[in-house]
């Protein structure tokens, strides 16, 4: 370690004979113009501490002179650790930083450390070796060598404070290529450059918490969306067989079984058409929350072809018979022949089928109607119109847009079983079509669903 010492030293001598006087340079400058050249220097953002850590060591030493060392507190351990250096001389730029690191006055008795530690400046006008030597305890003595090789004859050292109080660091800054020595006005404008650097690095500190707890969270979303896929494929596998040994049972109980065993076969049918039923209900839960896993990750684009849209009215209508028979909902349909449009049939389906279970969910025993019409207000191109109206307990006007956001639920319903999920990705569904939907208070009793789309021709 001597012998490293030793060539530092003499690459040191050898470089200082080498700088220039920078005397008259600094004459020159006013305080307002090294303010304007720091701010300039500092003006572009940045939100990266290795990009502005050099950045700000550079600027320190250009409206300083000569050279700046900026040093940083581990957040996660307390340490000191040197986080940049500058000097105009590339070479001894690079000598400094291995000085630095090799020998380090981050060390609990160190003048970093005081500094840092106790938030209060560090300021030498005139350098004397001996009395920074004492003041160091003799424990950095070849550190001080080496600078005193260099011939400072000046430094200040500054903490980065926050406006909370916290110290992020410290600047230290010396010269040496100029006779005049640092006065109070050097060491006010260190100190006013140390509180717009700590802002800034405050700054940098907090986006790079925020980045890190977003980095956290989007791996929690994804483990979330990689359970929900996983767990909604899991429990579709013994529910499609389920379902096919409900149907086949179905079957059998049809034609010439039945006149044999009567009622049994009557009440057996009775619960196979209610597990049926039940077991659509559960698998449109997990659809739904495949649903939000994939629109989590973007909208997926609908599959557009030529459709008539009153197809698909009365087949989920149709679908859904035995369901109204059993909440002893009676259903009015009023849908034409024919509503021709260019939409995506399944997730229409899936809009219609949410729609009416939420009717039959929410107004059970109370009629429930269905329109399907053309509409134009004379301006935009011809609109189809969907509209589901319940006789339930109805929608409070505050409610009106609450209700479509995902996991809401109203607390009057609360007892009713669901996700908060249908009526979320209804809205997603329609607006993948460009369409919008809406809930509106009915005249009497319940709420109407009105949902319209363009034609797409």
């Amino acid at each position: 370690m001597i012998d490293e010492l030793e060539q530092m030293m003499i690459a040191y001598e050898a470089l200082s004979e080498g700088l220039s006087d920078r005397s008259e340079e600094l004459s020159e400058r006013t305080k307002e113009d090294a303010e304007i050249r720091f701010y300039r220097a500092m003006a572009e953002p940045c939100l990266e501490p290795d990009v502005l850590l050099p950045r700000l060591a550079r600027a320190v030493a250009e409206v300083m002179f000569d050279a700046c060392l900026v040093f940083r507190v581990e957040e996660e351990t307390g340490h000191i650790e040197l986080a940049s250096v500058y000097h105009p001389n590339r070479l001894v730029m690079q000598t400094l930083e291995q000085t630095y690191r090799d020998y380090p006055s981050g060390s609990e008795d160190g003048l970093i450390s005081q500094v840092i530690r106790s938030g209060q400046p560090c300021f030498r006008p005139v350098w004397d070796v001996d009395a920074v030597h004492e003041a160091e305890g003799g424990e950095s003595s070849s550190y001080f060598e080496v600078l005193a090789s260099l011939q400072v004859h000046g430094f200040i050292v500054v903490p980065l404070v926050t406006g909370e109080g916290q110290v992020l660091g410290a600047i230290s800054v010396f010269r040496h290529t100029t006779t005049a020595s640092f006065d109070v006005r050097d060491l006010a404008f260190a100190q006013w450059i140390a509180s717009h650097a700590a802002m800034q690095l405050d700054t940098v500190r907090l986006y790079q918490r925020l980045r890190s707890a977003n980095v956290r969270l989007d791996r929690a979303v994804q483990a979330r969306d990689e359970f929900i896929s996983m767990a909604s494929h899991e429990l579709r596998t013994p529910l499609t067989t389920m379902k096919l040994q409900v149907h086949m049972l179905m079957h059998h109980l049809e034609g010439p079984a039945r006149t044999v065993l009567g009622r049994a076969l009557e009440e057996m049918d009775s619960g196979l058409h209610s597990l049926d039923i039940q077991i659509d209900r559960l698998n449109r839960l997990i659809t739904q929350l495949l649903d939000v896993s994939m629109m989590d990750l973007g909208s997926p684009e609908p599959v557009l072809d030529a459709l008539n849209l009153s197809e698909v009215v009365q087949e989920v209508c149709a679908r859904f018979e035995l369901e109204f028979a059993r909440a002893k909902c009676a259903l009015t349909m009023d849908v034409p022949a024919s509503v021709m449009g260019r939409w995506d049939r399944d997730r229409l389906d899936q809009v219609i089928t949410n729609l009416l279970s939420n009717a039959i969910k929410y107004g059970a025993g109370e009629p429930v109607e269905v329109r399907l019409e053309l509409v134009s207000d004379g301006k935009q191109a011809e609109q189809v119109r969907l509209t589901v109206r319940d006789h339930g307990g109805g929608i409070a006007p505050e409610d009106a847009e609450r209700i479509f956001a995902r996991f809401e639920r109203l607390p009057r319903t609360q007892k009713i079983g669901g996700l908060g999920l249908g009526l979320w990705i209804v809205r997603r569904i329609v607006e993948m079509h460009n369409g919008h939907i809406w809930v509106e208070s009915a005249d009497g009793p319940g709420a109407r669903f009105v949902m319209e789309l363009p034609r797409g021709f």
